[in-house]
């Protein structure tokens, strides 16, 4: 699964894909390689956005004190 991802995150460079046009075209290249199995790299990705916007937070919020 993480290849794949890795894969759609390397497309999405090439390709030029920027902002919020990422998130849906990194969507849309996991179905289109894996099919019904894409739900499980989905949420995969959503759960590691979260994480990383927390982690951007804190960071933010460390540079404002």
């Amino acid at each position: 699964m993480n290849e794949v991802i890795d894969e759609a995150i390397i497309r999405s460079r090439e390709d030029s894909v920027k902002g919020k046009a990422i998130t849906g075209y990194l969507m849309k290249y996991l179905k289109d390689k894996m099919g019904s199995d894409s739900m499980d790299a989905q949420k995969h990705m959503i759960l590691e956005n979260a994480v990383l916007a927390a982690e951007l937070s804190a960071e933010l919020q460390a540079m404002k004190s």
